[in-house]
């Protein structure tokens, strides 16, 4: 059998990307109960991108950018134990390979994806205004925020045609700007002895404002509330039984054709110690009542009207059981170094181009 090599299908795509930064972090206590912190970061990126596939659709691409990346905060002690702050903070955004590697995906005779190398990053700059306070052994944090994010990155699914036939192209641009408003809540309180409740909440607008070349692919121009919660429990019982549980509930992320799906769950786990403690062993259960959790999205523009739903098979029952041998630790923890991370690609598919 002779293998044959299709440059079509083909994919080797390298992408080189260098930045260069230094930042400093200046601290003031201006008394005993104002802090201020004032800091910079000036990055230089050097990217280059090449295709070896010899596929005349895969582009090669060089760019460069400077960012100064600012930050300032201001804390007052109102108490012992309340602190207000007020900050301002600049982000950095790249895209990652997903979102830049040109080729193009023909696996599916109906809808195709396409990866563009010219990306620009998101630039996002939030004014934030926090309180946080204790109460006994509970602790809760407050917010509200401003947040304007320009270069939005999303995915765009437009018409187009493979080999005569009718599909569906999803590319990725840099669609236009963004301005939110929002406010979280985070909280983690003890109830009674042996119980300890944390959750944390996030609402915030959707509004994007597209440039010109986008008008016929763009959907309905509204202002969208988005949101994001997680609650989380553990409960330690008689008899060495732990009780654990925590639920996800994200709102369906607006794009600027339309909205990706929602996505929720539950989880529950029942555990018991023995042996000193050092063994345990319990059962686990996700989404006990969704057999399946289904993923709805959907674009309208003038261009293109598509809905889609998709099921897949989510709830699970699970039994676990773990020992602990002497002191050993199979999940160090690496020192923390000074540095800037790299935490600053843009990983999410959803392109819900909030900045968050």
């Amino acid at each position: 059998m002779k293998l044959l090599s299709n440059p079509l299908l083909s994919n080797t795509y390298v992408y080189n990307q260098d930045v260069l930064s230094g930042y400093a972090v200046l601290s003031i206590q201006a008394s005993k109960s104002v802090g201020l912190q004032v800091g910079g970061r000036m990055e230089h990126t050097n990217i280059d991108g090449n295709s070896g596939a010899g596929n005349a659709e895969q582009l090669s691409v060089k760019n460069n950018y400077t960012n100064f990346i600012p930050s300032f905060a201001i804390s007052k002690n109102l108490s012992p134990v309340q602190t207000l702050r007020l900050s301002y903070s600049k982000r950095i955004q790249r895209p990652s390979l997903q979102y830049l590697n040109p080729f193009k995906d023909i696996s599916n005779d109906r809808f195709q994806r396409q990866g563009n190398p010219n990306l620009s990053p998101e630039i996002s700059q939030t004014v934030e205004l926090g309180f946080s306070t204790m109460i006994k052994k509970s602790m809760i944090n407050t917010s509200v925020y401003f947040r304007h994010t320009t270069d939005i990155i999303e995915s765009i699914a437009r018409p187009d045609t493979y080999e005569g036939k009718p599909v569906t192209l999803t590319t990725f641009d840099n669609i236009g700007n963004n301005n939110s408003i929002g406010t979280s809540l985070f909280g983690s309180i003890v109830p009674l002895k042996g119980a300890t409740l944390r959750g944390n909440f996030d609402i915030f607008t959707y509004k994007p404002s597209t440039g010109s070349s986008f008008t016929e692919l763009a959907g309905e121009a509204k202002t969208y509330a988005l949101y994001k919660a997680f609650v989380s429990g553990s409960f330690t019982l008689p008899n060495n039984l732990i009780a654990e549980t925590f639920f996800i509930l994200n709102s369906p992320r607006r794009t600027f054709q339309g909205r990706n799906p929602s996505f929720n769950m539950w989880q529950l786990s029942l555990n018991r110690q023995f042996l000193n403690k050092k063994a345990k062993i319990g059962i686990n259960v996700v989404d006990p009542f969704n057999e399946t959790k289904h993923f709805k999205s959907s674009i309208k523009s003038a261009e293109l009207t598509q809905q889609s739903d998709f099921g897949i098979p989510f709830r699970s029952v699970g039994l676990n059981f773990s020992y602990q041998f002497g002191k050993t630790n199979f999940n160090p923890q690496p020192k923390k170094k000074r540095g800037v991370n790299n935490d600053d690609l843009k990983q999410d598919s959803g392109q819900q181009g909030t900045g968050n």
